[in-house]
């Protein structure tokens, strides 16, 4: 592995290339220590569902093998902190035997920032994610074989969140505030982006979730 001057940790055969619009300085940890009373960081999350269209019996196993191999492919800086998870399909079955309903099985790409400034934000990493599913890109497509094979003609469903986040300092005001009658609440987003074409609700039958150390 190498480290790109974006901050991304890729495989030593592949080239940097700068996904994202970089931000000036980097990333820096937006710590309580370094935040005044009135200082808030915002810490965003994105998860994009893929549908799969077929499913390897070992696949979750190899989901940090995967993961790892996207986090490269994507050039996500080591600032965010990425998961996946894989969602085998279910069936739903009549008591005479016969198939009532099914859900697709589904691979969920969790991204998420921590509150830090970084050189991509998550829903950045999520649309290119999206564009690279769409065109069947051939450098994702070898990233995810491990446990299958996405399905480009569904599209990918997008579900993204931000969240406000306050320094201890201010967090002391707030309760101070409260037990004096003040109430201060912090504003919380959620966006969710339905893919161009409807997939099937995914119901958990086997769930595999690996996070970045």
């Amino acid at each position: 592995m190498k480290r790109c001057p974006s901050g991304a940790v890729i495989a030593m055969d592949t080239t940097c290339v700068n996904k994202y619009a970089a931000t000036s300085g980097g990333s820096r940890r937006l710590s309580s220590r370094r935040m005044s009373t009135t200082q808030t960081a915002q810490r965003e999350t994105c998860s994009a569902i893929m549908t799969m269209s077929s499913l390897r019996s070992d696949a979750v196993s190899k989901a940090e093998t995967v993961r790892v191999k996207m986090n490269s492919v994507l050039q996500i800086p080591s600032s965010l902190k990425t998961s996946l998870a894989i969602k085998s399909a279910a069936t739903t079955r009549r008591l005479d035997g016969r198939k009532l309903s099914g859900t697709a099985s589904t691979m969920i790409f969790y991204i998420d920032n921590q509150g830090i400034a970084s050189s991509a934000t998550p829903a950045q990493v999520c649309e290119q994610l999206k564009k690279m599913v769409k065109s069947s890109s051939p450098a994702l497509t070898s990233a995810v074989s491990a446990t299958g094979v996405i399905d480009s003609k569904a599209g990918v469903n997008l579900e993204t969140s931000t969240a406000t986040l306050q320094s201890r300092s201010a967090a002391a005001v707030n309760q101070r505030n409260e037990k004096a009658g003040i109430t201060t609440r912090l504003p919380t987003t959620t966006t969710t982006t339905a893919a161009t074409t409807t997939t099937a609700a995914t119901t958990a039958a086997t769930t595999a979730a690996t996070t970045a150390a």
